[in-house]
């Protein structure tokens, strides 16, 4: 194994500062103040499962960090997480107030979830932490929007249950990958990403890799980027199984000096240009390597074209 799944999640490559003047999301606003002086959101992560916002209240040290994201089947969850590490008590109020233009849905009904009023003004203790979850459910029917709401609206730890779902989906679509150019890396990742979500990439044209981020920006990849996930695949890797034999047609268009390519039909792809002295994988290797699962299953100096047997 060339690339480690657990530090080549899609919430590790994408993970990117964000920034937000205030708490909640374009559903929800929501006010929090901590003995009367008001919080605001001081800095936050982006990622492809869930935003994430931080706060810390100036005279009482309040913390505060709030998970937010659109779920698989359309919910909006919003997810507040308070701590008092003071040695006292503190009194947090929560004012929330839902967006009225989500009050109709085009799927047909809309059901919102807010902690009743005794949830919203709080008296906590010292070294204690308390959770207030905020949901809204999309659905064809009464009965779906509600069940959708309700489910995300009891989930003790919704964000935790958001990263479980795309780790899942990543286990069982999503191919590894990594190269020399990091731009490319990232850029496969945010397709990927995109695909998560039930989006589909258009194909690839002409254009360049940064191209595909606003202003040059290694934060900003677009949203509207082609189908850079299924270029590598089809065309810098040429990658295609007939009859249980793998045929590589690689294509390095972008000349890299190297790359890997994980998780096609259980085999791994590796380039490393001989030309370049260093191991970039690690892997005791120069040239174009294959191996089927962990075995090493073939070998060559050049990019040439090749069809290595899956079976032994």
């Amino acid at each position: 194994m060339i690339l480690d799944p657990r530090y080549a999640g899609l919430n590790d490559l994408l993970r990117r500062p964000f920034s937000q003047e205030s708490w909640g999301t374009e559903a929800l606003t929501l006010t929090i103040a901590s003995d009367g002086e008001p919080v605001l959101p001081t800095d936050g992560h982006w990622r492809p499962s869930h935003t994430s916002l931080y706060g810390r209240a100036e005279f009482s040290e309040l913390q505060l960090v709030q998970d937010s994201f659109v779920a698989p089947d359309g919910t909006v969850v919003v997810s507040l997480l308070i701590r008092n590490p003071s040695s006292e008590t503190v009194f947090v109020e929560l004012t929330p107030r839902w967006s009225e233009k989500n009050g109709e849905s085009p799927t047909g009904w809309v059901h919102r979830c807010t902690p009743p009023l005794d949830d919203l003004l709080i008296h906590l203790p010292p070294d204690m932490v308390v959770s207030r979850n905020f949901t809204l459910g999309r659905a064809a029917t009464e009965d779906d929007a509600f069940k959708s709401a309700t489910r995300w609206f009891f989930e003790p730890r919704p964000a935790a249950v958001q990263v479980q779902l795309l780790e899942r989906w990543s286990s069982e679509h999503r191919l590894l990958f990594d190269c020399s150019d990091p731009w490319l890396t990232r850029l496969v990742a945010h397709c990927q990403a995109l695909r998560w979500r039930g989006l589909t990439p258009p194909p690839l044209a002409d254009e360049s890799v940064q191209a595909c981020f606003d202003a040059g920006d290694f934060d900003a990849p677009r949203e509207s980027c082609p189908a850079w996930d299924s270029a590598v695949v089809e065309r810098l890797v040429g990658a295609r199984l007939e009859a249980g034999t793998l045929h590589l047609t690689p294509d390095n268009f972008l000349g890299l000096s190297s790359f890997c390519l994980q998780g096609f039909h259980n085999t791994t792809v590796v380039w490393d240009d001989p030309a370049h002295p260093a191991d970039a994988y690690d892997d005791g290797d120069k040239g174009l390597t294959v191996y089927v699962g962990r075995v090493r299953a073939y070998n060559q100096p050049t990019l040439a074209p090749c069809a290595v047997p899956l079976t032994r």
